[in-house]
């Protein structure tokens, strides 16, 4: 079982690399600006979490990132949807 405080796998499975990349440089980002960063829990009790955002984090190809600019988010999130592929692996096709 993993803790919070516990580091990242320092060698994943290659299909893992780059999303663990991305997480590393995420955690990087948030705890510098003075954020919060869980992996595993969130904040209980009332009010906990009134102000909080949760943002997902998912490998895009250039593509992917270009046809969200053009149609938004949404239309790239039905994409993954029709395709019913593992959309969060690293190794998958692009869907746009």
């Amino acid at each position: 079982m993993k803790a919070e405080e516990d580091p990242l796998d320092p060698d994943p499975p290659a299909s893992f690399r780059p999303a663990a990349v991305a997480i590393r440089h995420l955690e990087d980002a948030v705890a510098g600006a003075g954020g919060a960063v869980l992996r595993y829990g969130a904040f209980y009790g009332p009010g906990a979490t009134d102000d909080q955002r949760v943002l997902r984090l998912l490998p895009i190809t250039r593509s992917e990132a270009r046809f969200t600019g053009e149609h938004g988010l949404e239309a790239l999130e039905r994409r993954f949807d029709e395709s019913e592929m593992e959309y969060w692996r690293g190794d998958r096709p692009p869907v746009a």
